[in-house]
């Protein structure tokens, strides 16, 4: 934990290559500057990867809302697949920061019990002085929020297939800067006259109620969710079966020394 630098748990500054982060798990990363969990800037020289996979960031700055930003990636092609954000309380931006120069996406996440005091978004996609990229938001959920906005976007935003509901929204769930955000096929709660939808906003195909979460999406590190039993029995019995191999190879190569 680095309280007062950037990155409270990774700071990464690459002038050359790309930066992977996969089966992360953070609990309570804290810093009173950018990336509270994370700051990662790779090469701008071509679109070098900056991703994160299959991760959980849980508690960042809690009980202290310390912080601006959980994720701050800057540079290079963004992604982000299977990331959880849950129980943080950040002064600014408890999702994420991002700057991308080039075509960039969110998949299969949520973003759920997250407190902001801040007059601010807590999702931020902005597009670099040299690039206007698009970024794609499929299939994630945001949930159970407390913040005084939701999404904010500099650049062609598409969120599709998402859930957005429970939240505590006092202002804007989308706000689009200098570009469109389009919302396509997404479960929506839209509480008025607070909820407010500022710039070119599009949404379209709407569906009445919330896209089951997936079965791995979890606010922990590890899920709470146990196999069904058909699937345990499945599991265990090729345990076994493979313990009984093992025990016959064994047995066969015992058998062999003794003959020589």
């Amino acid at each position: 934990m680095h309280k007062t630098s950037q990155g409270g748990s990774l700071y990464i500054n690459l002038k050359k290559g790309e930066c992977i982060q996969n089966r992360i798990c953070s609990f309570g990363s804290r810093t009173l500057r950018q990336g509270v969990y994370c700051y990662v800037t790779v090469s701008s020289a071509s679109p070098f990867k900056n991703y994160i996979f299959d991760s959980t960031i849980t508690s960042s700055g809690y009980e202290n809302e310390e912080g601006d930003s959980n994720i701050y990636l800057f540079n290079g092609e963004i992604n982000l697949k299977s990331i959880n954000i849950s129980y943080s309380k950040l002064i600014f931006t408890n999702f994420y920061s991002l700057t991308p120069n080039s075509n960039s996406n969110i998949t299969f996440s949520t973003f759920s019990n997250n407190w902001s005091p801040s007059n601010n978004y807590e999702a931020i996609h902005s597009g670099s002085f040299s690039a206007s990229p698009e970024f794609t938001m499929l299939f994630c959920n945001f949930f159970e929020n407390h913040c005084t906005s939701l999404i904010l976007s500099y650049f062609k935003l598409y969120v599709i297939n998402c859930s957005i509901y429970s939240n505590s929204i006092e202002m804007g769930i989308f706000e689009a800067g200098n570009d469109q955000i389009e919302v396509k096929g997404c479960y929506v709660q839209i509480y008025e006259p607070n909820n407010q939808i500022i710039g070119d906003v599009i949404i379209t195909e709407t569906v009445n109620e919330a896209y089951p979460q997936n079965l791995h999406f979890t606010s922990s590190c590890s899920t709470e969710l146990k196999l069904p039993e058909e699937e345990t029995k499945e599991k265990e019995e090729i345990k076994v079966d493979f313990k009984r191999k093992n025990k016959f190879n064994i047995f066969l190569f015992f058998v062999s020394l003794n003959s020589e």
